[in-house]
Order: structure tokens, then sequence, then C-alpha cells
């Protein structure tokens, strides 16, 4: 299935309300709970953003980007970074990423950041 944006949280009452926030706004989302299923999603439709959750599970982050480093050609996914406040402070913006941000899983707040970074992600930024 292909997907503009690519939910990968361990949070999947969050992930649904995001999904269904960002569908009803004409965006097509996939989500996930875990960084093996995430690399799945990620090479068989190729979102345009994946937020990602540092501390994902089965994978984590740092494990999801990695594989991503190697994997995609530069370009074809940006990623934006969230985690917890304890870890936000080790985030970094190296490419992929196009931003980090902490979070209390707040959807309001999540769904603000998706939609300013996805609007430039749409735009070419």
């Amino acid at each position: 299935m292909k997907s503009d944006l690519l939910l990968a949280l361990n949070d999947a009452p969050t992930a649904d309300r995001l999904r269904d926030y960002f569908e009803r706004r004409g965006i097509l989302v996939q989500t996930t709970t875990s960084g093996i299923e995430c690399l799945e999603k990620l090479r068989s439709s190729a979102p345009r953003l994946l937020l990602l959750q540092w501390e994902l599970l089965w994978g984590g982050g740092d494990g999801v980007l990695a594989v991503m480093r190697e994997e995609a050609p530069p370009g074809r996914t940006s990623v934006l970074l969230l985690a917890n406040h304890e870890n936000a402070a080790n985030l970094r913006v190296v490419p992929p990423v196009v931003g980090c941000f902490a979070t209390t899983f707040d959807s309001r707040r999540i769904a603000g950041r998706v939609s300013k970074r996805f609007a430039l992600t749409a735009a070419g930024c």
C-alpha cells in the first residue's frame, strides 16, 4: 500500500487518532508499533514522511535510521523524530531526519508538528 505518512509509535491509540486526523485531510497514512514492521512498510510504501518514535519497540528509532541510511536513496523519506523528554536531548537532525521534538504523546501537539513538517515536505522543502 502506498502512503504519504507512516506513523511508527508504541502508543497504538495515539497512532490511530493521528491516522484518523490526517486521513480526514486527504493524507494516506499507515501505522506501525515496531521497528521491524516499520522497515517493511518503508520498503513497500516509500512514504514522504515518517513520524518515528525513538523508543519504538523491536528495533528502536536508532535501528530504523541505521537501516534507512544504508538502504534508502537520499531524500526518499524524510523523518520527524519524537522521544520522551528523557531521550529528546540526545536526538540530532542528521539526514534523513528533518526535525526532532519531545512529547508526552499529546495527539494535538504531535498533529501540529507533523502538519507543519508535512506541509514543508509536500512543498519540496
